[in-house]
């Protein structure tokens, strides 16, 4: 599910021929979904295009019990420990980038993230109980929460 046309077509490209992964160009915020309709939810370099709480509330709210959400995004440096932090990874950055044969230009949109790893971690704890949030290379975090099951899961 993307906004953007030329996102949409690169995800074409990359799951031609796959027979369990569809594509549409929707948002993600306003399409229309039955609530607890998805077992599984994931976001890769997305949910800073997107306003943070609420789309973490709407993900919540569109898993089944027991479903899960994966979400690799993208932190903004604002304090000296995150440039701190980014300085010391910096090398193996710039190493995993070489081996892996990095290309710069992504050929979709692209938006700085607004905020900090600590911003994106109370707002997790708060919409999201028990969330395991963790800090990675290139301004990354992985995401991960199971919504839980039982008589207290629904909102």
């Amino acid at each position: 599910i993307d906004r953007d046309e030329t996102a949409i077509h690169q995800a074409e490209v990359r799951t031609a021929g796959l027979t369990n992964a569809s594509v549409s160009k929707a948002d993600f915020m306003e399409m229309k979904v039955v609530a607890e309709s998805y077992d599984l939810l994931t976001f890769v370099a997305v949910l800073h295009h997107l306003d943070l709480g609420p789309a973490l509330r709407r993900s919540r709210n569109l898993l089944r019990p027991g479903g899960r959400l994966v979400i690799v995004g993208l932190s903004a440096n604002k304090s000296a420990n995150d440039y701190a932090r980014s300085a010391v990874r910096l090398p193996a950055v710039r190493l995993m980038s070489r081996i892996h044969r990095e290309a710069r230009s992504v050929l979709v949109a692209v938006m700085p993230p607004s905020e900090s790893l600590k911003e994106i971690k109370q707002s997790a704890r708060r919409e999201l109980p028990g969330v395991l949030l963790r800090g990675g290379l290139y301004y990354r975090y992985v995401l991960l929460w199971t919504k839980p099951s039982g008589p207290t899961a629904t909102d």
